[in-house]
Protein backbone atom coordinates (compact mmCIF):
# COMPACT_ATOMS: atom_id res chain seq x y z
CA UNK A 1 0.00 0.00 0.00
CA UNK A 2 1.31 3.43 -1.16
CA UNK A 3 1.26 5.83 2.27
CA UNK A 4 2.37 8.64 4.14
CA UNK A 5 2.07 9.54 7.57
CA UNK A 6 1.62 13.88 8.38
CA UNK A 7 0.02 15.94 10.73
CA UNK A 8 -2.25 17.89 9.37
CA UNK A 9 -3.82 21.08 11.13
CA UNK A 10 -7.46 21.62 11.55
CA UNK A 11 -9.36 22.88 8.90
CA UNK A 12 -13.41 22.93 8.12
CA UNK A 13 -15.33 21.65 5.76
CA UNK A 14 -18.54 21.78 4.09
CA UNK A 15 -21.22 19.65 2.32
CA UNK A 16 -24.34 17.58 2.18
CA UNK A 17 -24.43 15.27 5.54
CA UNK A 18 -26.43 11.82 5.82
CA UNK A 19 -26.83 9.53 8.37
CA UNK A 20 -25.32 5.69 7.12
CA UNK A 21 -25.42 2.34 9.17
CA UNK A 22 -22.28 0.33 8.97
CA UNK A 23 -24.47 -2.53 7.53
CA UNK A 24 -25.00 -1.02 4.17
CA UNK A 25 -22.79 1.60 4.14
CA UNK A 26 -20.61 0.04 0.63
CA UNK A 27 -24.51 0.46 -0.77
CA UNK A 28 -25.58 3.43 1.53
CA UNK A 29 -22.80 5.65 0.50
CA UNK A 30 -22.32 4.77 -3.35
CA UNK A 31 -25.98 5.83 -3.65
CA UNK A 32 -25.94 9.07 -2.03
CA UNK A 33 -22.84 9.88 -4.53
CA UNK A 34 -25.19 9.40 -7.15
CA UNK A 35 -28.05 11.15 -5.87
CA UNK A 36 -25.33 14.01 -5.74
CA UNK A 37 -23.99 13.90 -8.94
CA UNK A 38 -27.69 13.79 -10.24
CA UNK A 39 -29.40 16.88 -7.97
CA UNK A 40 -26.27 19.14 -8.46
CA UNK A 41 -23.20 18.85 -10.25
CA UNK A 42 -24.62 17.29 -13.59
CA UNK A 43 -26.95 20.08 -13.36
CA UNK A 44 -24.08 22.65 -12.92
CA UNK A 45 -21.90 21.80 -15.38
CA UNK A 46 -25.01 21.38 -17.99
CA UNK A 47 -25.43 25.23 -17.60
CA UNK A 48 -21.73 25.89 -17.55
CA UNK A 49 -22.11 28.09 -13.90
CA UNK A 50 -23.77 28.44 -10.53
CA UNK A 51 -26.65 30.14 -10.50
CA UNK A 52 -28.24 30.44 -7.20
CA UNK A 53 -26.31 30.42 -3.55
CA UNK A 54 -26.62 26.84 -3.04
CA UNK A 55 -24.58 25.73 -6.36
CA UNK A 56 -22.17 28.69 -5.40
CA UNK A 57 -21.46 27.39 -2.36
CA UNK A 58 -20.94 23.92 -3.99
CA UNK A 59 -18.49 25.25 -6.59
CA UNK A 60 -16.28 27.86 -4.13
CA UNK A 61 -15.68 25.32 -1.86
CA UNK A 62 -15.11 21.89 -3.89
CA UNK A 63 -17.80 20.08 -2.35
CA UNK A 64 -17.34 16.54 -4.02
CA UNK A 65 -13.75 16.55 -3.23
CA UNK A 66 -13.76 14.71 0.18
CA UNK A 67 -16.18 11.93 1.54
CA UNK A 68 -16.12 12.23 5.18
CA UNK A 69 -17.28 9.48 8.20
CA UNK A 70 -17.60 10.17 11.08
CA UNK A 71 -18.94 7.71 13.99
CA UNK A 72 -21.99 8.67 15.91
CA UNK A 73 -22.95 5.26 18.01
CA UNK A 74 -24.69 2.54 15.61
CA UNK A 75 -23.38 4.04 12.20
CA UNK A 76 -21.77 7.29 11.06
CA UNK A 77 -22.46 10.37 10.01
CA UNK A 78 -21.08 10.56 5.90
CA UNK A 79 -20.24 14.22 4.17
CA UNK A 80 -19.79 14.79 0.83
CA UNK A 81 -17.78 17.83 1.38
CA UNK A 82 -14.90 20.45 0.28
CA UNK A 83 -12.80 22.53 2.41
CA UNK A 84 -14.80 25.78 3.43
CA UNK A 85 -13.25 28.73 1.36
CA UNK A 86 -15.56 31.13 3.32
CA UNK A 87 -19.17 32.95 2.62
CA UNK A 88 -22.32 32.06 3.26
CA UNK A 89 -23.30 28.31 4.37
CA UNK A 90 -26.74 27.28 2.51
CA UNK A 91 -29.62 25.96 5.19
CA UNK A 92 -29.48 22.61 3.07
CA UNK A 93 -25.36 22.08 3.75
CA UNK A 94 -22.99 21.55 6.96
CA UNK A 95 -20.12 22.89 8.61
CA UNK A 96 -17.69 20.83 10.37
CA UNK A 97 -14.52 21.35 12.01
CA UNK A 98 -11.97 18.83 11.40
CA UNK A 99 -9.35 18.58 14.07
CA UNK A 100 -5.87 18.94 14.56
CA UNK A 101 -4.00 15.46 13.72
CA UNK A 102 -1.95 12.77 12.63
CA UNK A 103 -3.16 10.56 9.41
CA UNK A 104 -1.93 8.32 7.69
CA UNK A 105 -2.80 9.30 4.32
CA UNK A 106 -3.00 6.62 1.51
CA UNK A 107 -3.72 6.71 -2.39
CA UNK A 108 -4.90 4.06 -4.82
CA UNK A 109 -6.04 4.27 -7.80
CA UNK A 110 -8.85 2.11 -9.93
CA UNK A 111 -12.82 2.50 -10.68
CA UNK A 112 -15.11 4.29 -8.13
CA UNK A 113 -16.28 2.74 -5.42
CA UNK A 114 -14.58 -0.96 -5.75
CA UNK A 115 -11.12 0.14 -5.87
CA UNK A 116 -12.16 2.64 -2.64
CA UNK A 117 -14.12 0.21 -1.15
CA UNK A 118 -10.79 -2.43 -1.66
CA UNK A 119 -8.20 -0.22 -0.13
CA UNK A 120 -10.76 0.74 2.56
CA UNK A 121 -10.67 -2.87 3.73
CA UNK A 122 -6.74 -3.60 3.38
CA UNK A 123 -6.19 -0.63 5.48
CA UNK A 124 -8.45 -1.79 8.49
CA UNK A 125 -8.11 -5.43 7.90
CA UNK A 126 -4.33 -5.63 6.99
CA UNK A 127 -2.03 -2.36 7.49
CA UNK A 128 -3.76 -1.12 11.36
CA UNK A 129 -3.93 -4.28 12.78
CA UNK A 130 -0.57 -5.36 11.84
CA UNK A 131 1.44 -1.88 11.70
CA UNK A 132 4.24 -1.67 14.71
CA UNK A 133 4.33 2.10 14.53
CA UNK A 134 0.80 3.41 14.20
CA UNK A 135 -2.74 2.72 15.91
CA UNK A 136 -6.01 4.46 15.29
CA UNK A 137 -6.27 8.00 17.27
CA UNK A 138 -9.28 8.20 19.37
CA UNK A 139 -11.09 10.04 16.84
CA UNK A 140 -13.32 7.96 14.79
CA UNK A 141 -13.24 9.23 11.17
CA UNK A 142 -11.88 9.20 8.14
CA UNK A 143 -11.51 10.92 4.90
CA UNK A 144 -11.61 9.61 1.56
CA UNK A 145 -10.03 12.33 -1.18
CA UNK A 146 -11.16 12.83 -4.98
CA UNK A 147 -9.24 13.82 -7.82
CA UNK A 148 -10.47 15.45 -10.45
CA UNK A 149 -11.17 12.65 -13.39
CA UNK A 150 -13.31 10.10 -14.56
CA UNK A 151 -14.45 7.60 -11.48
CA UNK A 152 -14.92 4.39 -14.19
CA UNK A 153 -11.26 4.61 -15.54
CA UNK A 154 -8.44 2.16 -13.95
CA UNK A 155 -6.17 5.02 -13.82
CA UNK A 156 -8.86 7.08 -11.34
CA UNK A 157 -6.57 8.42 -8.57
CA UNK A 158 -7.59 8.91 -4.75
CA UNK A 159 -7.42 8.59 -1.48
CA UNK A 160 -8.23 7.78 2.23
CA UNK A 161 -6.67 9.81 5.17
CA UNK A 162 -6.95 7.53 8.70
CA UNK A 163 -6.41 9.29 11.71
CA UNK A 164 -3.70 7.57 13.81
CA UNK A 165 -1.15 7.94 16.82
CA UNK A 166 2.47 6.58 17.65
CA UNK A 167 2.06 3.20 19.74
CA UNK A 168 3.44 3.64 23.04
Amino acid sequence: MIYKVERMGKFRIIGFARDITHEKAYEECPAFWAEFREKFMLPIMDKGCPENALEKAIIDNGVGEYGVSICNGNGFRYMIAGEYAGGTVPEEMTLTEIPEMLWAKFTGTGKMPDALQALNRRIYEEWLPGNGKYEPAETDMNIEWYSAGKINEDSYLFGIWVPVKRKG
